[in-house]
């Protein structure tokens, strides 16, 4: 992580009592051993934070939903995009929830929050209750809106009008330089004949 590396005094926060800094207490690794260990632990993010963030002096490491509600905190307050979010993800938001092996209400638990994928619900919740899109929205989530989803043929449809377009010019071109040489041929044919006539 550069933010380890960094040579420039450049400081890092991370939140009290949140799972980002339980993981990176009890993990093994390295790099998260030395990003904890440097990171200031805060409770809240206070306005000087936000001032040295601003100026490039700090990074504050949250989840990115919370950090979605900050930059559109400050778009709000200044109506300016001062931030942007990194597009370096270095923890999934793993949720889940727990139930007994054996409950008879598993499967049915299961089957609800596909079928709420399916529809679409879930999507609509979490764009009613994340921050709305504005004009910082396209700098600082540019790489990370893109979303993995199955191609299908409606997806395809200009893709098939520019095929069937240049297919027929093709065609028509086709035809055209055969009905060209078709006609000269038969042309020349009359010529020599009337020549040979004479």
């Amino acid at each position: 992580m550069q933010l380890l590396r960094n040579e420039r005094g450049m400081t890092w926060s991370i939140r009290k009592g949140t799972f980002l800094e339980e993981v990176l207490m009890e993990s093994d690794e390295n790099k998260y051993i030395e990003l904890y260990r440097g990171s200031q632990v805060i409770t809240e993010l206070t306005d000087d934070l936000v001032r040295r963030i601003e100026a490039g002096q700090h990074v504050h490491i949250d989840w990115r939903n919370n950090l979605k509600y900050l930059i559109k905190k400050q778009f709000l307050a200044t109506d300016r995009c001062d931030f942007a979010l990194s597009t370096d993800e270095f923890l999934d938001e793993q949720i889940a929830l727990v139930m007994p092996k054996d409950s008879p209400y598993l499967e049915l638990v299961n089957d609800e929050i596909r079928r709420m994928h399916q529809f679409g619900f879930i999507q609509r919740w979490i764009s009613q209750y994340l921050p709305s899109k504005d004009r910082c929205s396209g700098t600082s989530n540019k790489a990370m809106d893109v979303q993995n989803h199955t191609v299908n043929s409606s997806d395809m449809a200009g893709s098939y009008w520019i095929l069937l377009l240049g297919f027929s010019s093709g065609l028509i071109i086709f035809i055209g330089e055969f009905a060209i040489h078709w006609y000269r041929q038969r042309r020349l044919a009359k010529a020599v004949v009337t020549s040979y006539s004479s």
